[in-house]
């Protein structure tokens, strides 16, 4: 009798993973396209006992291995993504698998026995982590029809897991595709399958990230009504052990400080810290982002202490992303606390990886950096170039708060030369300006008395770059993203 094309396509997936291959390492080796063994596995191209049997021995699979494929691929073809979530056995169907794979060497047999689940995760998790990279990259108009096809995978519980990822990824800087992103994440959802504990698990993390993407947006009411939508589906913890809910300590946190609701946060991140998944990238991220929260209370010190602990662990991640944004924000409170010396050894560090990832904003925010630090070390006109420079990127950038907010640096500069007519020009949009970004309210309270001071000729350049450095943190809570 005939094995049906899905266990086919099941088997050679198995197999891919027991070998410990990746998709494009097959490709690579059969001199093929990695979309191919994509298809393959995915039963869009049949694939016959002979043929699955040809390739297994051009990737020197060991001998019974086919077999315990096969056979270990009709058990989860039956019972595994379709009934009980993603990777799970019990304890039957452990045995059958079992069974079967004792028939192959025991390296081979450890990728899908005792490792099993582990492995078929992890291998989900790369195919929809490629998916979603294809899907976003794609044009509008296609992007309908592609998430159709993607859903129909078996890995569309992954699919959901790092579309949530893309959301919060995109939050910082655009949060209407972060809203966009994760709603693409529940038309997914409802194309996966499973127990409906597993289900219920699977939505509370969705409503997480798309609560993260309405705090953003500074939708708060939206994003509380997120937060309570996760914890009624789902314990803090769940059940299956394969999504991290304990996301929705951090990512909850980022709504209570934007509220300023700052002993809550740091009750919320003291929690997270001190779970057993704070480890790896995860401590220095959650570190960073509680330097965030008491830089906003207005404790410096304590945000640069947090920022100095996280840059003692942060070289052992392999997040690029986060390396560079521990050492911009240490760079940023070092010269907040006038520690110029410290500042300045760390700007090269900051520029480097600016450099390496190659991203406009990043390269344009360490140029406004160094601007400021050879302001400070009284390189004024230098300095005063830099800036100039600065705000007409941002500004070609869209980013008119910014730009404002190195105006108020140069109106320092000409507040010690007495040019009042010039500072009067610049910050008279500047209460408008900032109340469109949703500036807490005394932020809006400290512009419009510092533009009453400059109208009436009593302002001076330590008030301007006292506001700029206030409102600086305003708006890098409003847009930071844990």
């Amino acid at each position: 009798m005939p094995i049906p094309d899905p266990v086919m396509a099941a088997a050679l997936r198995i197999l891919r993973v027991g070998l410990g291959l990746e998709q494009q390492d097959v490709a690579a080796r059969l001199g093929v396209c990695r979309s191919t063994i994509s298809h393959l596995e995915r039963g869009r191209i049949e694939l016959q006992r002979e043929r699955f049997e040809s390739l297994a021995e051009r990737l020197e699979a060991p001998e019974g291995a086919v077999e315990a494929a096969l056979a270990a691929a009709e058990v989860l073809q039956r019972v595994s993504d379709r009934e009980l979530g993603p990777g799970t056995f019990n304890a039957q169907q452990r045995k059958v698998v079992e069974r079967a794979v004792c028939q192959v060497a025991r390296d081979f047999r450890v990728g899908f026995t005792a490792s099993a689940r582990e492995a078929l995760i992890a291998a989900d998790r790369v195919e929809a982590e490629v998916l979603v990279r294809e899907f976003l990259a794609a044009p509008p108009r296609e992007r309908m029809e592609l998430l159709e096809e993607m859903s129909s995978a078996g890995c569309a519980w992954a699919l959901c897991e790092q579309l949530c990822f893309a959301s919060q990824r995109a939050a910082s800087n655009d949060p209407r595709r972060a809203i966009e992103i994760s709603n693409f994440a529940f038309r997914v959802l409802d194309r996966v399958s499973g127990t409906p504990s597993w289900q219920r698990e699977l939505e509370g993390f969705v409503w997480l990230f798309a609560a993260n993407a309405h705090r953003a947006a500074n939708d708060f009411r939206a994003a509380d009504r997120g937060f309570a939508r996760s914890r009624a589906l789902v314990p803090e913890r769940g059940h299956s052990g394969v999504l991290d809910l304990t996301r929705r300590l951090d990512l909850e946190a980022s709504l209570r400080r934007d509220q300023r609701r700052f002993p809550e946060a740091l009750a919320l991140l003291d929690q997270a810290l001190g779970t057993g998944t704070a480890e790896g990238a995860a401590r220095p991220r959650l570190l960073m982002m509680k330097a965030s929260v008491l830089e906003q209370a207005g404790e410096i010190e304590s945000a640069c202490s947090c920022l100095q602990e996280s840059l003692a662990l942060v070289d052992e991640a392999s997040d690029r992303r986060l390396q560079f944004g521990v050492r911009l924000n240490l760079v940023v409170s070092l010269l907040h606390l006038g520690r110029t010396a410290e500042a300045a050894d760390l700007i090269p560090q900051v520029r480097s990886l600016a450099i390496e990832r190659g991203e406009t904003l990043d390269l344009t925010r360490v140029l406004w950096l160094e601007g400021r630090l050879l302001a400070a070390q009284g390189s004024r006109g230098i300095a005063r170039a830099m800036f100039a420079q600065v705000r007409g990127e941002l500004l070609s950038q869209e980013l008119s708060c910014d730009a404002a907010l190195v105006a108020l640096e140069e109106a320092a500069f000409d507040l010690e030369d007495g040019n009042f007519r010039q500072v009067q020009e610049a910050t008279r949009t500047l209460p408008g300006l900032f109340a469109a970004q949703g500036i807490e309210r005394e932020a809006l309270v400290a512009i419009r008395l510092f533009a009453e001071a400059v109208e009436r000729e009593s302002a001076t350049a330590q008030m301007a770059r006292g506001l700029a450095a206030r409102l600086l943190l305003a708006l890098r809570g409003i847009r930071s993203n844990a």
